[in-house]
């Protein structure tokens, strides 16, 4: 497929391994300070400036598939295909998954908020100011935003089968400038992933035959013609049965010999 031999799609992946890790870094920031004094109020307003307000903004430009946050890869290096991609990302579904994953960052960050005291003697902001917490979290809270769209787009991107993509129009430069969200230095170049093909693998099984092969080949004609043999010598004895016997008077005997008179008897 197509899609799949892009490399940066699969590191996008890796993703899933880093958010849990990002999350528990969140619970340490605000476990560094007490509660203030509308904890609720805190959240809603942190979790607006640091979620709601880039959200808005990645709904309507999504992230560039081709770019890491701090690296990217140039427009100028990018191929008909790789630009094909990027106008798939032009979907309802991603934009859906945006706004869900919203939601799912504002009951996480209510959750983690509430039981970071639990974890008080491993902060390391121990003692800190709670305005402190609240802005390193709000940081924290965007990086997951822009992972947790990527992730949605490379999977989205990498189920797409070939027809999708070539039936799909190119971005152009301008396009992909004003159409998409891409951070980052211009110095990412990765080479295509290869991968083996249908045909190639079907072939191996026609390659020549080696010698242990070929001497079974050889074995089982041999026994194929013993086996035929045996065949030809059975097939005639069942006519051997059907032959009648000669009857035991047919056979000529030799006439018995006269025995000649003793002397004296005549």
């Amino acid at each position: 497929m197509i899609t799949r031999r892009e490399p940066l799609l699969w590191l996008q992946l890796m993703a899933l391994a880093v958010i849990p890790l990002e999350l528990e870094l969140l619970r340490l920031i605000l476990s560094g300070s007490t509660f203030g004094p509308s904890p609720a109020l805190e959240r809603l307003l942190v979790w607006s400036l640091s979620v709601v307000a880039p959200g808005y903004w990645l709904v309507q430009r999504p992230v560039d598939w081709g770019s890491l946050l701090l690296v990217r890869q140039p427009l100028s290096t990018r191929q008909v295909d790789q630009r094909r991609l990027s106008a798939l990302q032009d979907s309802i579904a991603l934009r859906s998954a945006t706004v869900f994953g919203m939601v799912l960052l504002l009951m996480a960050f209510w959750w983690i908020d509430r039981s970071a005291l639990l974890v008080i003697e491993l902060s390391p902001l121990k003692d800190g100011s709670r305005l402190t917490g609240l802005l390193l979290s709000g940081l924290v809270l965007s990086l997951l935003l822009w992972q947790w769209q990527q992730l949605c787009s490379a999977v989205w991107l990498l189920t797409r089968p070939d027809e999708s993509v070539l039936a799909t129009t190119p971005l152009s430069d301008d396009q992909m400038r004003s159409h998409r969200t891409s951070f980052g230095f211009g110095v990412l170049i990765l080479p295509t992933l290869t991968w083996p093909s249908p045909n190639a693998s079907s072939g191996l099984g026609s390659g020549p035959i080696e010698p242990e092969q070929a001497s079974e080949q050889n074995d089982g004609s041999d026994l194929d013609q013993q086996v035929a043999g045996d065949d030809g010598v059975a097939g005639t004895e069942p006519e051997r049965h059907h032959e009648e016997p000669e009857p035991a008077g047919t056979e000529q005997s030799d006439p018995e010999e006269t025995p000649e008179p003793p002397p004296g008897s005549a």
